[in-house]
């Protein structure tokens, strides 16, 4: 998981005005929307942090332990690409979710405008998981 605060250069006791601020500045525009999601509401941000620092003991707990990557975890991501691998698995998440939204409003759309009939036909088909 990514460190927001270490990538904005901030320290976690970071004031809004702050947080705000180093947010402007980012030249990066996933971070920078990453970071106004979770940093700028103070719910997000205080489940934000709670998870970072279990995440962080886990990490610190395998490493004590000597767990190291196996066959299993080559060429495996981590949540924001960072390690191995490339391009971001929030990333993809964020576009196969966008992805199936649109299909969605579009589907809606489509049902809207369509003559009766067809409509029946496609309540139908989604009632038994088909595609008219």
């Amino acid at each position: 998981m990514r460190n927001l605060y270490a990538r904005l250069s901030l320290s976690p006791t970071a004031s809004a005005a702050e947080i705000k601020a180093a947010i402007t500045a980012c030249p990066h525009a996933e971070l920078r929307s990453d970071a106004e999601a979770v940093l700028l509401h103070a719910g997000r941000r205080r489940t934000y942090d709670q998870l970072h620092g279990t995440l962080t003991k886990i990490g610190g707990l395998r490493a004590s332990l000597g767990l190291v990557s196996t066959r299993l975890w080559k060429e495996q991501r981590d949540f924001d690409g960072e390690v191995t691998g490339t391009g971001s698995r929030y990333g993809e998440f964020i576009q196969k979710r966008d992805m199936k939204a649109m299909a969605r409003r579009s589907e809606k759309e489509a049902a809207r405008t369509a003559p009766p009939l067809t409509k029946f036909i496609g309540a139908v088909a989604a009632r038994f998981g088909r595609k008219p």
